[in-house]
C-alpha cells in the first residue's frame, strides 16, 4: 500500500489553507463530506496529499470531537487499496477491526474504512479506494 494522503483536523480551513498555500502546496476547493461529517480542502506538492479536515458542525463527529480533546493537528494516515474489501478481510483475519460504519463513501466517491485504533496500535489507519491525487 503507499500513502493516499494526511489528514490535519483543523479549526478554520480558510486559515490552513493560507500555511499550506506559503509551504508551496495547491490548496483546492472545499468540499463537503456528509457521511464523515466534515468539509475539507485538499494541498497537494509533489505527490504529497494533505487533507485539511474542518467538522461540519463544531465539537460533532469524529473529527470535532478529535478537536475539542486533542486541538488541531494530525488526525490519521491513509493508506491506498486496490482492493479494500480483500484488503478488510486480511487485516480481520489477523484481529484488526474497522470501526463501526465502515465501508463507507469518502471524499470525491472514494470508498473508505477507518482502522480501529484500539487494534492498531493507537494509530487511527484509513485504507481509500481512489487516493488524492489532486486538489
Amino acid at each position: 500500500m503507499s500513502l493516499a494522503h494526511l489528514a490535519v483536523a483543523v479549526d478554520n480551513l480558510e486559515n490552513a489553507a493560507k500555511l499550506y498555500t506559503a509551504l508551496g502546496f495547491v490548496v483546492g476547493p472545499v468540499e463537503e463530506v456528509a457521511q464523515q461529517s466534515v468539509r475539507l480542502r485538499k494541498a497537494v506538492r509533489d505527490g504529497l496529499c494533505v487533507e485539511l479536515l474542518e467538522p461540519l458542525i463544531p465539537n460533532s463527529g469524529s473529527v470535532g470531537k478529535f478537536l475539542s480533546k486533542k486541538g488541531p493537528g494530525l488526525h490519521h494516515v491513509a493508506l491506498r487499496s486496490t482492493d479494500l474489501r480483500g484488503d478488510l478481510l486480511r487485516l480481520s483475519e489477523t484481529g484488526i477491526a474497522t470501526l463501526p460504519g465502515y465501508p463507507s463513501v469518502g471524499s470525491e466517491g472514494s470508498t473508505v474504512a477507518f482502522l480501529d485504533p484500539k487494534t492498531t496500535n493507537g494509530v487511527l489507519i484509513e485504507l481509500v479506494e481512489e487516493g488524492c491525487d489532486h486538489p
